[in-house]
């Protein structure tokens, strides 16, 4: 076998080694920083929903002004931190030539959507 080949063989190893770990995870099962969906509706925890929106995706929590700010598909929200009652909604669609130029890109009309990241 030449050094090359040994060379090659440890590299993808440790590939594999590495994918393993970052696709398990080092999270031990007690681990305070996790909690099923199951655990929180079973709780007193309080729940915001909004029929009309998908993908909540962003959270900013603004503990001086005591809100939470969530980005959505299609939608911004300001949420009160206490109770997570709804204190403002902002449409914020993609515009229409936007969505368009990102279907005629082979996108579907789902992924066209905007997604609100940043905050």
């Amino acid at each position: 076998m030449t050094r090359r080949m040994m060379q090659w063989g440890v590299y993808k190893v440790t590939l594999l080694v590495l994918l393993s770990t970052l696709s398990r995870g080092d999270l031990p099962e007690d681990d305070f920083r996790i909690i099923s969906r199951q655990d929180l509706l079973a709780s007193d925890s309080d729940i915001f929903e909004d029929k009309n929106a998908k993908s909540f995706s962003q959270l900013l929590f603004d503990v001086a002004r005591d809100q939470v700010i969530v980005g959505a598909r299609d939608a911004l929200y300001r949420l009160s931190l206490r109770g997570l009652r709804q204190l403002e909604r902002a449409e914020w669609a993609a515009p229409a030539e936007k969505a368009q130029l990102c279907q005629d890109k082979g996108q579907t009309e789902e992924d066209c959507h905007n997604y609100v990241k940043v905050l």
